[in-house]
């Protein structure tokens, strides 16, 4: 007999006492909201970054690619707390639909996990890419239980070719944090252009995240290739944080609400698409708000790349 499945009725019930890990983004959000930012819009819905939707004189040019940020909340749905942790297979199942619904390219999932019993012993990077046909990277940031109980970490998903990739665990004030991570990717998209991809899922302590998005910001400016920063920021638009990140980068995604009404939190927005180089982007937009496959929407918008600028 297959021991997962003899052992999944144990593992179940303690995924169930053990879900909620220490830190999480659910036990305290804070939020708010920020004006539009040029080569943006208010908020909108359903594809509405088309390149008709700028101005004819600045028609984009570059590679293009529709790019998403999503946190899946390991494919749970919007209910929290006990049994409701539990990762549902037919929520995976919408999320890939849902992404190849919007014609999603690439997309830098928060909130993953992979072969525990709370994801019912699945690995969900690998599962969405089947679904999607597309490569995929998976980086573990943290685990409860030798992580047959529950694990966490970032994903990418792309269409092309994911040619490099490098899991960097962020600063935390103590082992008691719960670890989060960036993970850095490199993507092939053919012609001899690259893009430098990354997604991160933040602390919610406040003394944590500036630190972190140090050292998210020296891997942008070490960069060589254009690049697209993806992920659950936990921090508000009008936070140190992410001015700190708006002088160096290019919101492409302000002006929107990113997370669903849960208890104890409100409506707003933590989840970011940030960029840096010679890329362009059009109006951002989400979706996912009426499957209600997670706690949060997820965040696309289009995107033209365009090329890897000559060294000096």
């Amino acid at each position: 007999m297959n021991h997962s499945r003899r052992l999944l009725p144990l593992f179940v019930l303690l995924a169930a006492a053990w879900a909620v890990f220490p830190g999480s983004a659910r036990a305290g959000l804070s939020f708010d909201d920020q004006p539009v930012v040029v080569g943006n819009s208010a908020d909108t819905a359903g594809g509405a970054g088309d390149a008709a939707a700028a101005p004819a004189a600045m028609a984009p040019t570059g590679f293009p690619l529709r790019i998403a940020s999503y946190n899946i909340a390991h494919g749970r749905g919007v209910k929290v707390g006990g049994l409701n942790e539990i990762a549902k297979l037919k929520n995976l199942k919408a999320i890939a639909a849902l992404l190849r619904r919007e014609e999603v390219d690439v997309v830098g999932i928060s909130e993953i996990s992979k072969h525990d019993a709370r994801a019912k012993f699945i690995d969900q990077a690998k599962y969405l890419a089947n679904r999607l046909d597309f490569h995929h990277v998976y980086a573990e940031n943290t685990e409860r239980g030798w992580g047959l109980v529950t694990s966490q970490g970032n994903a990418v998903l792309s269409r092309h070719p994911i040619v490099w990739s490098q899991n960097h665990k962020l600063w935390r004030i103590s082992d008691a944090s719960e670890q989060r991570g960036c993970l850095e990717t490199l993507i092939d998209l053919g012609q001899g252009r690259r893009l430098r991809f990354l997604v991160c899922h933040l602390s919610t302590n406040s003394t944590e995240s500036p630190r972190q998005i140090e050292q998210i910001l020296a891997l942008v400016k070490a960069s060589k290739e254009p690049v697209v920063l993806a992920g659950d920021f936990n921090l508000r638009p009008t936070s140190g944080g992410i001015k700190a990140l708006a002088k160096e980068m290019k919101d492409a995604s302000a002006g929107l609400v990113t997370t669903q009404a849960v208890k104890g939190s409100k409506e707003s927005k933590i989840d970011y698409l940030f960029v840096a180089g010679p890329v362009t982007f059009g109006v951002a937009w989400t979706t996912g708000v009426k499957e209600r496959l997670s706690d949060h929407d997820c965040l696309i918008n289009r995107f033209w790349i365009g090329e890897t600028p000559a060294a000096p």
